[in-house]
């Protein structure tokens, strides 16, 4: 039996082009593996961690899919995602403090490549749309206190850095990893359901 991928984010006039077949054919033999169904759990599980930590306490499950970029005229193939429901707890100016505030969020976005690359070994952990999505998330940030903080600067590579060097710390505790991957177990039952 095969992983389901849903395709409902590619128009009907789009469904037969031979680069959705051909991005299909290649996902379906990655999502029906288990060894990538590991990693994509646990690259998951990372994610969900740290934000988790955040105070996020409610999330959803979605399971392999693809879209169609108009912009872009292509497929984007997504094998795996949990994402936050409900939103983080506030900031606050009283304690604020911004670079721990961009090291936290480069943790929820750099934790799932962290922990595919050293929980499984797998060749690609998916780091370039998470990096991605921390840039933007710099710049929103640097576009909301720009008026309050004149000539702010964020400096989102050493974030980035200082929190894949944590959550390497993090993964050095046996009870921490074997936690992950317990919680990569029940991701991995809600993301890969068999068709």
């Amino acid at each position: 039996m095969s992983v389901k991928i849903d395709i409902s984010g590619v128009p009907a006039d789009k469904q037969n082009d031979s680069k959705l077949t051909s991005l299909l054919a290649q996902m379906q033999a990655a999502v029906d593996n288990p060894s990538w169904q590991a990693a994509f759990s646990i690259h998951e599980a990372g994610h969900k961690f740290y934000i988790e930590r955040m105070g996020v306490t409610a999330f959803k499950y979605i399971g392999p899919r693809i879209i169609y970029d108009a912009t872009a005229a292509d497929f984007i193939g997504y094998p795996a995602a949990v994402q936050a429901v409900d939103p983080p707890s506030p900031i606050t100016a009283e304690g604020f403090d911004l670079g721990k505030v961009l090291v936290n969020l480069a943790k929820t976005k750099a934790a799932g490549g962290v922990f595919s690359r050293h929980l499984t070994g797998a060749p690609d952990q998916g780091d370039e749309e998470d990096r991605a999505e921390f840039a933007r998330a710099c710049e929103m940030l640097r576009d909301k206190l720009k008026e309050k903080m004149p000539g702010i600067q964020i400096d989102e590579n050493a974030a980035w850095q200082q929190a894949k060097d944590e959550i390497l710390k993090d993964l050095r505790s046996p009870a921490f990893r074997r936690q992950r991957w317990e919680e990569a177990h029940e991701i991995k039952a809600k993301l890969f359901s068999q068709t």
